[in-house]
């Protein structure tokens, strides 16, 4: 099971953490081309708990011994016996923050990561799974439409778009234009909020497409599927 862990640090010192699970690929059933993320999923986790402890959490003298103040992340695969790290970074990442921003953290970025830099940065976050759904179009237009509802605007995060005329617009540089964010307190209750804004983008951007298969488990790369493993192999 392939999994994000994702934790703030202030002085070296783990202060907050979350657990992310994403899909690449555009295409249901996890099939067609590489993407930044198709969808992703993210939600606060304890610092101490085995998930944190047995993966980034073996990093933690380095941080320490480095005073770092900012965002350690990696990537890794468990199967129950051993931990295979795949990726490390320091890095902002585009769909897993602005998930996590979205409806897990109660400050915004820019005030979180003045808090860090400041290094008065003490966790407030919400309990909920925060989701975000990838909105593409196959064959981008410069000057096509790509009005957002007012009432999903604020779970709305552009990728692609200019104004034209007082209206957005696609620039045609990007076949991915923006993620939906969505919440609730279970993981699947979550992507069902995330693919319910995107329904309301269908009237407003023409061609559009996205994954639908958030809320099913019977594909190995489910974050269902995973979240479950994950559970089953005693992880969270």
């Amino acid at each position: 099971t392939e999994v994000n862990l994702d934790v703030f640090f202030v002085d070296g010192e783990p202060i907050s953490a979350s657990v992310g699970l994403e899909c690449k690929r555009i295409s249901s059933d996890d099939t067609g081309r590489l993407t930044g993320c198709a969808f992703d999923c993210v939600r606060a986790i304890d610092i101490g708990s085995r998930l944190v402890q047995e993966t980034i959490g073996k990093m933690f003298p380095y941080y320490k011994e480095n005073k770092i103040s900012g965002i350690g992340d990696v990537n890794v695969i468990l199967d129950g016996r051993k931990v295979y790290f795949v990726e490390k970074c320091e890095r902002l990442g585009l769909d897993y923050h602005v998930t996590l921003f979205t409806n897990i953290e109660k400050k915004d970025f820019l005030n979180t990561m003045a808090d860090i830099y400041d290094k008065t940065y003490k966790p407030d976050v919400s309990k909920l799974w925060s989701t975000s759904v990838c909105v593409y179009v196959d064959y981008p237009h410069e000057g096509i439409p790509m009005q957002v509802p007012d009432s999903i605007k604020k779970d709305v995060y552009l990728f692609d778009g200019m104004m034209k005329d007082g209206v957005l617009v696609q620039t045609g540089a990007s076949s991915e234009l923006m993620i939906v964010c969505g919440s609730d307190t279970d993981l699947k209750g979550a992507f069902a909020n995330a693919l319910e804004k995107c329904e309301l983008l269908r009237d407003e951007i023409i061609n559009l497409d996205y994954r639908k298969d958030c809320t099913r488990s019977d594909y190995d790369m489910a974050p269902l599927k995973r979240w479950q493993a994950l559970s089953d192999m005693g992880y969270v």
